[in-house]
């Protein structure tokens, strides 16, 4: 079987492999002998390499550091300084967990509306009629979509224009296998969380709760009919939208 660690010509110092299971977990580190001029290039190139050994694992072992020092026995002394001819490069492996790049969960919610008092009786339906202060609540059972996108380089712009809008088209979750309709979302402000690692780089997790109304965001709860109906202005053609249509797909693609 031929071992191939690098595209820098470099080769394996025998002894040096040590290889550790851990669980579901592996890691990994091997020493390789390369020119000292060639050891920031085989460094660079290891880097995100996966491990030889394993080569159709499942989840490969990935290379995520390596360090170097001079081959003790080979060197020559030049002036203050020494002029060393090669480098022992120690580079380490593991399992590289895959990153997770959103996640959604459904948030349950429960709320109440103020019925009218003047079609209700006590006792029977010839009995006293309710006060207004004494008008029942009827309970409304619904939910809020919760998606929650990780290490994003950017924030769209419409964070800042959708709030209030509801989604214009159809979204169908491949994670919870639900379909939310057109007009069921609501978006609201997402929470913005900006990142930044030891080595500087910057990244966004960004958490959305869209209201879900399986009636639609844009009809009213009729007391007469007991049902969700669209109202009209006279002054104006179609159906009237207190929440207006919008495109979600920078936080819903």
């Amino acid at each position: 079987m031929s071992t191939i660690w690098s595209t820098v010509d470099c080769c394996e110092v025998h002894g040096t492999l040590s290889e550790n299971w851990t669980g579901d977990s592996f890691t990994a580190s091997v020493t390789l002998k390369c020119a000292w001029d060639d050891r920031f290039d085989l460094i660079s190139d290891l880097l995100g390499n996966s491990y030889p050994y394993l080569a159709g694992w499942g989840q490969p072992p990935i290379c995520n550091g390596a360090g170097s020092v001079p081959m003790p026995t080979d060197y020559e002394q030049a002036n203050q300084g020494i002029d060393y001819t090669h480098a022992l490069v120690t580079a380490s492996y593991t399992t590289k967990e895959p990153e997770e790049l959103y996640t959604e969960s459904i948030e349950p919610i429960v709320e109440f509306i103020t019925l009218d008092y003047k079609r209700f009786r006590w006792g029977s339906p010839n009995g006293d009629p309710l006060l207004e202060a004494e008008a029942p609540g009827r309970q409304m059972r619904s939910c809020n979509l919760v998606r929650t996108i990780k290490k994003a380089a950017s924030v769209p712009a419409s964070a800042l224009t959708l709030p209030g809008h509801v989604n214009d088209t159809a979204y169908t979750s491949t994670l919870l296998g639900l379909t939310f309709a057109v007009e069921t979302l609501l978006f609201t402000p997402a929470v913005l969380t900006r990142t930044i690692d030891t080595a500087g780089d910057t990244a966004w997790d960004m958490t959305l709760k869209m209201g879900y109304m399986p009636q639609t965001w844009n009809k009213f709860f009729r007391a007469k009919s007991g049902t969700y109906e669209e109202i009209y202005d006279t002054q104006e053609t179609g159906a009237y939208k207190s929440y207006p249509l919008g495109d979600f797909s920078d936080w819903l693609s």
